[in-house]
């Protein structure tokens, strides 16, 4: 399988709300919002971290929570999407949360 795993944490707190596996272009809506200015990439060997404030992530999740169930984003497939979002909707808008992908490949 070519893809990702995502995987959503709160930085501060270190709560994990979800993760999902996604195709090739399951990170490219991170990269819009890094092209946007909304959040940072930081590389890590195999691995791709990401800072981004919930005020930022939250309507991103829930537009990915909507169309996991079938089985495809704007981007691509996607499978295996488990997200507690409300827990994530409870962080203070500017909590940072970080975003890891894994090469899934």
């Amino acid at each position: 399988m070519l893809g990702w795993e995502i995987h959503i944490i709160n930085n501060n707190t270190k709560v994990e709300y979800g993760d999902w596996l996604g195709g090739l272009g399951a990170t490219k809506w991170i990269d819009r919002l890094v092209d946007a200015g909304k959040a940072e990439k930081i590389y890590q060997v195999a691995s791709s971290y990401y800072l981004i404030k919930a005020k930022d992530l939250i309507p991103e999740i829930a537009v990915i929570e909507a169309n996991a169930k079938n089985g495809v984003i704007k981007d691509g497939w996607i499978s295996d999407f488990v997200m507690d979002s409300n827990a994530l909707n409870e962080c203070a808008l500017d909590d940072v949360i970080v975003i890891q992908t894994y090469d899934a490949s």
